[in-house]
């Protein structure tokens, strides 16, 4: 998938001849150009962005401020200034602001292009990964104890996010302005993506403060969820179970064990096989199966107005319940029923 690159420059004209003079290099990078700072600010809210060029005299907010705004708010996507100003002033800012670097104006094509290559090389510096399932490459870092920074492009929406790793410990991610576990919950709703490594991770406040798993699970959940809200009919990867569908015969009787012991109190709403869950637990259960973590067999997911629990099989099978019921009892009834199995 091809990076962007930002390119921020008053002088339409410039910003012309720039995408024009590096057109040849389209299949490894692509150029979004904008002439001030308050377009360059609305645009990174929602276009995912590998590097970042900018002028520091720039119309409306100025360079200088949009410098600040990136230090504040995307310390991690690296910056080049391009000026005319003075080597002294400028080799200060990119000091004290941890730009990457700068370009003296009038500057040749070719040194734009080496640096952006250079720059662009850092960010993939451990490695790139097409066409990858983003939970399961995940929880391989997590489980290997990696301390990296990942930049993520999704192939279905196009859209971007970073995440990052310290000892195998999810400390942030981020999505356009969004941080934490929010922005988490999205990104793990993504079914394949590109994968762009870098084999470190600069200090930073642990804003998840969750293991993996459970991040994933409830993101499945809240996409489900989602996709009920845009229908009244049924998702086309929903098969309702709920009076007479068939499911498999281990599903079949921890269902018929919870609705003996809990009765009315379990609040069985809904009973139905989704393709898009069961395709979640498969790449679940690889990781755990590989190193040695037994198999994995249910999960039960919090919500507001209705709880969920996923029964792992071929296909895996999705309960509605109701939320009074207490989790403790589901879990040791379907722990205890796997230990006699």
């Amino acid at each position: 998938m091809v990076r962007k690159i930002l390119f921020v420059d008053g002088d339409a004209i410039l910003c012309d001849a720039i995408k024009k003079n590096l057109a040849k290099y389209s299949e490894s990078f692509s150029f979004v150009t904008v002439c001030d700072g308050f377009e360059a600010v609305k645009l990174l809210k929602k276009t995912p962005v590998s590097l970042i060029i900018t002028e520091l005299k720039i119309p409306r907010m100025g360079g200088m401020s949009l410098v600040n705004h990136l230090c504040d708010n995307y310390s991690d996507i690296p910056a080049i200034i391009i000026s005319s100003m003075d080597d002294t002033f400028l080799q200060e800012i990119t000091k004290e602001r941890g730009i990457v670097g700068y370009l003296k104006k009038p500057f040749q094509t070719e040194q734009l292009v080496a640096i952006i290559k250079s720059t662009l090389q850092q960010e993939a510096a451990g490695g790139i990964m097409y066409d990858i399932s983003p939970t399961v490459f995940l929880q391989l870092m997590e489980m290997d104890a990696k301390s990296c920074t990942i930049r993520i492009l999704d192939n279905k929406t196009l859209q971007g996010g970073i995440l990052y790793f310290k000892d195998g410990e999810l400390l942030d991610v981020r999505i356009g302005d969004r941080h934490g576990i929010q922005a988490a919950y999205e990104l793990f709703s993504w079914d394949t993506a590109t994968i762009f490594m870098r084999n470190d991770c600069e200090p930073r406040k642990n804003n998840i403060n969750s293991a993996l798993t459970p991040i994933i699970m409830k993101a499945v959940g809240m996409k489900d969820e989602a996709e009920d809200h845009l229908s009244d009919n049924p998702s086309p990867t929903h098969q309702d179970i709920s009076n007479n569908g068939q499911t498999c015969s281990s599903n079949s009787a921890s269902i018929e064990l919870l609705k003996k012991e809990l009765g009315d109190e379990l609040g069985l709403k809904r009973c139905f096989q989704d393709t898009q869950i069961t395709q979640v637990i498969e790449q679940l259960a690889e990781p755990s199966k590989q190193n040695g973590f037994g198999k994995f067999r249910f999960a039960y997911l919090n919500h507001a107005d209705t709880d969920k629990i996923v029964l792992s099989g071929q296909p895996s099978t999705v309960l509605d319940i109701a939320p009074s019921c207490t989790a403790e009892k589901i879990i040791d009834l379907l722990s205890n029923d796997g230990s006699k199995s």
